[in-house]
């Protein structure tokens, strides 16, 4: 039976003692892959991805192309309120594409005036309390 490869199971040597946490080889790297993987991750996947360890934490926190078009549905959207969707349009760093919030009750106008989404220029409302915005 192979052993895994030492930068993918985040143990060292002799396999001895907890597993280190880390997806990668060295600090600050990330395996190619792992981008891969994290843009096919729906908005509740990302933010349990980045709570498994300090390389998916850093990966998607620092990958701003993974926050370009951001839907929030049912159960996140209830539980959304303005400060949480601020914390999450401005992941994008200026480039948000879409923002689609089904059922987000506790989201106020205000919210949506903030900085991240000003570059929004159109905006689609459903017969439930949902908005699509895209550029």
């Amino acid at each position: 039976m192979e052993s895994s490869p030492s930068h993918l199971s985040g143990g060292g040597g002799g396999g001895s003692g907890p597993p280190s946490g880390e997806f990668s080889g060295g600090a600050g790297e990330h395996h190619g892959a792992l981008f891969l993987v994290l843009g096919y991750l729906r908005l509740p996947e990302l933010l349990c991805a980045q709570r498994a360890c300090r390389s998916f934490r850093d990966a998607v926190a620092g990958d701003s192309l993974l926050w370009r078009d951001v839907r929030v549905e049912p159960p996140l959207s209830g539980k959304l309120t303005d400060d949480g969707l601020l914390e999450v349009t401005s992941r994008s760093g200026g480039r948000l594409r879409s923002l689609t919030l089904v059922d987000c009750w506790r989201v106020t106008d205000a919210a949506l005036q903030g900085s991240s989404t000003r570059t929004l220029t159109s905006s689609r409302y459903g017969a439930a309390p949902s908005l699509f915005l895209s550029l």
